[in-house]
């Protein structure tokens, strides 16, 4: 009866609206104490008047008491991305395509120049509520093209070129959280298709991806002492069933490297959550404990030779 439910009020949208839950609650935080403010994200999520009653810090308590360390690692990732953004952007960055952008609100809270074109991605349904909810609150910037796609039937080049993409501009990629949701030859095919898509400029491709640890040895992916690993992870994975995307695809870092040679692009750097909790969470006196660290994602930056 549960999972149906879920899927029935979530239909294809369920991780969009996790992740913006996330964001929301961060942003309920006090101003120095926020590691990151959204003040979109609670227009796309069911349920955001209890999260705004109940408050950041219970809020956080709650979350904290289902999986410890998730809010943290998925805020870090927020963050992160954020300055990646930011700062390819004064580097000469172009163009930013998210992939997959669900509930992504980058395009409208980042201070992102007028001269940059923003394609977002996603499927029709999660493209459709989208544009809905934002039109209502913010003037549409003819900067973000929407993009409605089947990633398993429709092909990603065609659709970026007849939106006008221009594969002549220093572009961005951003596949935030999404590996894991699909088929190893989904990933392989789009990592090959940005290669031939871009061949003629500079490129940048954010992605994370989920360690192989998590089913042969989930204790790696947490800090010392973390309560029982493995059963978080069972939750977590019960979670994303319920809404009806489960997570399918796992890589080692190996495998990781050896995708991206094939495809002509190099590693620049690797992150997780313990790796930025200092420089996150330290400067709004809110250090994530070592038992509380909870390092699901690897978070990846790599650029084409």
């Amino acid at each position: 009866m549960f999972p149906k439910i879920f899927k029935q009020l979530f239909k294809k949208d369920g991780t969009a609206q996790a992740i913006a839950m996330h964001r929301l609650v961060e942003t309920l935080g006090k101003k120095n104490k926020r590691v990151i403010y959204d003040s979109f994200a609670s227009n796309f999520v069911y349920g955001r008047s209890l999260f705004k009653f109940f408050g950041h810090k219970f809020d956080i308590w709650i979350l904290k008491k289902i999986i410890p360390g998730l809010h943290e690692h998925i805020i870090a990732r927020t963050k992160y991305l954020d300055d990646i953004i930011e700062q390819s952007i004064l580097n000469g960055f172009k163009q930013y395509v998210i992939l997959a952008a669900g509930y992504d609100s980058r395009a409208n809270r980042l201070n992102i120049p007028n001269d940059i074109n923003i394609f977002e991605l996603d499927q029709s349904e999660v493209q459709k509520r989208k544009r809905s909810i934002l039109d209502k609150i913010v003037p549409r910037s003819q900067k973000i093209i929407y993009i409605e796609i089947d990633f398993n039937k429709e092909n990603l080049t065609q659709k970026l070129l007849d939106a006008g993409f221009d594969a002549n501009k220093n572009t961005i990629f951003t596949l935030e959280g999404i590996s894991q949701y699909i088929t190893k030859d989904s990933f392989k095919s789009t990592l090959n298709e940005i290669n031939q898509l871009t061949k003629q400029t500079k490129t940048k491709i954010f992605f994370s991806y989920t360690d192989i640890a998590i089913n042969e040895s989930p204790q790696d992916l947490f800090g010392k002492n973390y309560p029982h690993p493995g059963k978080k992870i069972n939750r977590i994975k019960k979670i994303v069933d319920a809404l009806g995307e489960p997570w399918i695809s796992f890589y080692s870092r190996n495998e990781i490297e050896k995708l991206l040679l094939k495809n002509d692009f190099k590693l620049v750097e690797i992150k997780k959550l313990e790796d930025l909790n200092d420089k996150y969470f330290k400067s709004v006196n809110r250090v994530i404990g070592e038992k509380n660290i909870f390092n699901l994602e690897n978070f990846v930056v790599v650029q084409n030779f």
